[in-house]
């Protein structure tokens, strides 16, 4: 738990204990494997309006959730493993326990593995895990989102038509990127072979893209990364992965890549259950907007300027080092009783402050220090504080919408407030997912979640926008 949080967990918290209930019980339909939270939510999204509900969970607790699942109709599980910032040891361990989990039991119809779209984290190691622990022969790697800016030409990864590496997502303290070459960055992760699929080949007739793969499958290959820069070509990719059948093929990317893999497994009879409207009935309450941002990044940072020229919103920012000095305890409770003053008349943007921080990172919201696995703890500390700052602010004034930028500061937040998980409801927009807390005190509010550095500088405007004409609606229908 984290450190100084007035709130006492339990062992109903599915973020923080390991199960230890062995009663065999139903899987869900489709599981899809992340390595953050905010990737969790906008990549399960895709899969709910065509099965039943989809709801995101932590890893501790795969087990003891299942409950939860029925009570809910759910048959999509996205599980956040929070490896991302992990070391290759600690996210192989990880990884080993989460598939385990899911194998105790009649294993999912379909497995997907998350990558980022940026290229952070153990990508490579994730995946060969959850292969060897699955039984799958070959890999599909396209971590491309062209909707996004995200694409992939000539074997380099490109952020809006810029090298990743040099751009700002490359500066990473745990995993930095030194190139933007996709297949290098696999390869250095991976223990088996990886092969590069550029257009050329992947514009082929299908029959010959198949052939290929059987033939670079006999030479030992295993993992293969594609070239992607529109839709049209994820789309192919998705269905070349089920028409190489029998051989079982993992399909590895980002929520790009995710949305083809759900509009393809949408229309295969066999696993068709009828589209539900689950997202029909969202009642946005009364009340004001809260905005956490734990993201360092530029584009949060424009994001936020262009909301507070369009609306009115309050920025309590906050300085690490009030979070991370217990000495600073005074100085923290005038902020806490200052941010309550104003969340109870205006709606309020708290953010971390980067202003004069040499240890911020701006690539997401890690901090960097001499030492990387300084950085890492300072990180969580940062957040773990970050959240029961908010833990106290909800408990005195619930908010009509929680909006969370960043993986890491979702995930925390969450924890101090006993979420016990997430109901996805709804894309608003490409990687803002609207959810509804699963269990404990909140359960039930409202929650929006983003990475942060997606989204145009206007993404903030247009989710106010529509938050507050949803909000319309339900007192006109009252």
């Amino acid at each position: 738990m984290p450190e100084g949080c007035p709130q006492t967990i339990t062992s109903n918290n599915i973020f923080y204990y390991l199960s230890d209930i062995e009663t065999k019980i139903m899987q869900p339909e489709i599981a899809i494997i992340a390595d953050d939270l905010t990737g969790a939510a906008d990549t399960g999204i895709l899969f709910s309006s065509k099965y039943k509900p989809a709801a995101l969970i932590s890893h501790t607790h795969i087990q003891t959730a299942y409950a939860t699942l029925k009570e809910n109709d759910v048959e999509v599980l996205s599980i956040n493993t929070d490896s991302r910032c992990l070391s290759t040891d600690a996210a192989i361990t990880r990884l080993n326990a989460t598939t385990s989990l899911l194998l105790s039991n009649d294993p999912p119809a379909h497995i997907y593995k998350k990558v980022d779209s940026s290229l952070r984290g153990n990508l490579g190691t994730e995946i060969e895990v959850v292969m060897e622990e699955m039984g799958f022969e070959l890999s599909f790697i396209a971590p491309a989102f062209p909707e996004m800016g995200r694409t992939t030409l000539n074997d380099i990864h490109f952020v809006h038509n810029v090298p990743i590496a040099d751009t700002e997502l490359a500066e990473d303290p745990v995993n930095p990127l030194s190139t933007s070459c996709l297949t290098d960055i696999v390869t250095s992760q991976c223990n088996w072979k990886v092969n590069h699929i550029n257009l050329n080949i992947l514009s082929s007739d299908e029959e010959i893209l198949k052939k290929e793969i059987n033939q670079l499958k006999a030479t030992g290959i295993r993992h293969l990364v594609f070239d992607v820069t529109n839709r049209n070509h994820l789309n192919k990719i998705v269905r070349l992965a089920f028409s190489c059948s029998p051989v079982k093929i993992l399909l590895a990317g980002s929520a790009g890549l995710a949305k083809s893999f759900s509009e393809y497994i949408y229309h295969q009879p066999s696993v068709l259950h009828e589209a539900q409207l689950i997202h029909s009935g969202i009642e946005i309450p009364q009340g004001k907007f809260l905005l956490v941002i734990g993201t360092a990044s530029t584009v949060a940072g424009d994001q936020i300027a262009s909301l507070c020229r369009a609306h009115q919103y309050e920025v309590v920012r906050l300085a690490p080092e009030i979070l991370l000095n217990p000495d600073n305890l005074e100085e923290l409770m005038q902020v806490q009783n200052s941010a309550q003053q104003i969340f109870s008349n205006d709606n309020l943007i708290i953010k971390i402050d980067e202003q004069d921080n040499p240890v911020l990172d701006k690539s997401e919201n890690r901090w960097t220090a001499i030492e990387k696995h300084k950085s890492d703890k300072i990180a969580q500390k940062i957040v773990d504080q970050l959240g029961c700052f908010i833990d106290s602010l909800l408990r005195q004034n619930r908010p009509s919408v929680l909006y969370l930028s960043g993986g890491d500061t979702a995930r925390a937040i969450l924890e101090a407030i006993g979420a016990r998980g997430l109901l996805l409801k709804k894309e608003i927009f490409p990687g803002l997912v609207l959810s509804t807390v699963m269990g404990g005190t909140f359960k039930g509010m409202i929650v929006v979640t983003k990475a942060g550095a997606f989204g145009d500088q206007d993404i903030l405007v247009l989710l106010h926008n529509y938050l507050s004409e949803l909000r319309k609606e339900h007192v006109g229908d009252e």
